[in-house]
């Protein structure tokens, strides 16, 4: 449900291309089940055209689906600048919502990686909609050598 008296003068325009460089992103899991996400591996950035299903009940793209986004895009760029087959676990993620991302926008990540230590990495995210900041993120992230196998005791 898209509710044009809270955002006076956007006109979304649907869409379903996807830019130059970007390709279906493989995997298995939670983020696919999400919808279409995909990767521009040279860019070392991810996007997704926003969808009816992506919408939270104001009519624009939920939380979830954008933090889910900003953390994919890290782990892949970590992975990426790495050389490891194995993401990244995410320690901790922080984000702001600074605009809504609405029906039919292309909403792409941009990261940068403060540094990478030998257990830790610590990087920031934004998602743009064209020049339109939508969200922003930073976050710590542990290698997945370093991940626990085994549950607790207590669980």
């Amino acid at each position: 449900m898209h509710t044009p008296a809270l955002h006076p003068g956007h006109a979304p325009v649907p869409g379903t291309d996807v830019p130059e460089g970007f390709e279906p992103m493989q995997g298995s899991g939670f983020v696919p089940s999400i919808g279409a996400i995909y990767v521009n591996r040279q860019r070392r950035s991810m996007g997704a055209r926003i969808a009816q299903s992506h919408l939270n009940p104001l009519g624009f793209a939920h939380g979830g689906m954008l933090a889910t986004l900003i953390d994919t895009s890290f782990g892949m760029a970590i992975k990426l600048t790495t050389q490891t087959e194995v993401p990244p676990v995410t320690v901790c993620l922080n984000v702001e919502y600074l605009s809504p991302a609405y029906p039919g926008s292309w909403v792409e990540s941009t990261v940068e990686i403060q540094k990478i230590g030998a257990r830790l990495a610590n990087a920031s995210c934004v998602l743009k909609d064209g020049e339109r900041l939508i969200a922003k993120g930073n976050a710590i992230f542990v290698a997945a050598a370093g991940a626990p196998t085994s549950k607790p005791d207590n669980q």
